[in-house]
């Protein structure tokens, strides 16, 4: 008798941890990325980890977004920052992603920044 009681134990607990692990697995999760605005324009600030995740690199963006010493990117607002958000959200569907405004008074730091140039910045290749 107490074998049987055991394994009920047993299968019931294997059900509560199936369920948990979908839960978990169903979970949202909340990405947050940083809009740099100045007067004139504004940059999504993208790290290279999070380009190569989402199967982008420096080739896919135009001259008009800006590369840092880091390798991240800060992509403008009207082309290259929609294509990173497209590719994002179609990878980590189901995801919520969130943009916090980063207002600079002046020219955004980015600018005095190397544009990207397909894979080249400061005449160096990546």
């Amino acid at each position: 008798m107490t074998n049987y009681i055991e394994r009920i134990e047993r299968l019931h607990f294997a059900r509560l941890l199936k369920q948990a692990l979908t839960m978990i697995r169903k979970e949202k999760t909340m990405t947050e990325f940083q809009f740099h605005c100045d007067p004139g324009h504004a940059w999504l600030e993208v790290s290279i980890a999070q380009l190569c995740m989402v199967g982008l690199d420096y080739l896919d963006f135009t001259t008009c977004s800006y590369v840092g010493k880091d390798g991240s990117m800060f992509l403008e607002e009207d082309c290259d920052a929609g294509k990173f958000i497209n590719a994002y959200a179609a990878k980590y569907e189901g995801n919520d992603i969130r943009f916090k405004e980063v207002t600079h008074c002046g020219n955004a730091p980015c600018r005095s920044m190397p544009k990207n140039h397909a894979g080249m910045w400061d005449g160096s290749p990546s």
